[in-house]
């Protein structure tokens, strides 16, 4: 069982990326559970306007006080915040105990890419070669098309005024500005972690443990052999269970839009 508020920081950090507009011109990918844009919105701006105003030697309770009476402003017209933090909550990094953070996912990453491309040859294995065929359809194609579409909505939104929505436009000015970037890559790593969560979570059951460490193995012998800018230590090449560690983490399918699931 996970409990939302682990996440309720991360989600008063996203809450300028959940709610602009370029965000929902990805919502095929994100599935946001919100049942209404506008009115988030409108909360959020009376939020971001009385944060704004707060000293910056303030203590940052302060601020998570106001965050509290814009999770009950939003829960008043309908939305569920639970939910939503949970929702966001499955598309985090990965956190292993050990520290290694992102670097197990990125190697099996890079080594799934690998074998998608043609750079290093696949594993003779009947059952190995079909869940790498499934990694392609359900990650590395839909990954490379939403690194595309990024791309153009980032060249777009950074052309100027002209080109944002309004409400983007305003978050423009208190928080992309500074930063000098736009909403898509702020969530292009969410992206990333919910396609593998949900590709693992699917597939993981197709390959017995023998299976598995057989393709540990190759992964490793393919680090040799053609060596990795991705792996910058040994203990990052580590078994894909514990690297995609999808029982740790929040499921995006019962969280997402249109999930029979309700919290």
């Amino acid at each position: 069982m996970f409990n939302p508020n682990d996440y309720k920081d991360e989600f008063e950090r996203a809450l300028y990326w959940i709610s602009s507009d370029q965000a929902a011109e990805f919502d095929d990918f994100l599935q946001m559970p919100i049942l209404k844009r506008k009115t988030l919105q409108r909360h959020a701006k009376s939020y971001y306007e009385i944060v704004r105003k707060i000293d910056p030697d303030s203590p940052v309770s302060i601020r998570f006080e106001h965050f509290d009476r814009f999770l009950i402003d939003i829960r008043k017209d309908g939305e569920n915040p639970e939910r939503l933090m949970l929702w966001l909550g499955s598309m985090q990094d990965f956190h292993l105990e050990d520290g290694l953070f992102r670097g197990p996912f990125m190697t099996w990453q890079s080594g799934f890419v690998r074998w998608c491309n043609g750079a290093a040859p696949q594993p003779e294995d009947p059952d190995l070669q079909s869940l790498i065929e499934a990694y392609r359809r359900e990650v590395y194609d839909p990954g490379k098309e939403f690194r595309e579409r990024c791309k153009a909505a980032e060249k777009l939104y950074m052309a100027g005024p002209r080109s944002r929505s309004s409400w983007d436009q305003y978050l423009w000015e208190i928080f992309y500005e500074e930063a000098y970037n736009c909403p898509c890559i702020f969530f292009s790593s969410h992206i990333e972690n919910m396609l593998h969560r949900r590709w693992w979570r699917r597939n993981r059951h197709s390959v017995n443990a023998e299976q598995k460490e057989a393709l540990l193995g190759k992964l490793a012998e393919d680090i040799s052999l053609y060596g990795d800018a991705v792996v910058q230590n040994w203990n990052a090449v580590i078994d894909i269970d514990r690297a995609f560690a999808v029982d740790r983490m929040p499921d995006f399918d019962l969280y997402k839009a249109g999930a029979a699931r309700a919290i």
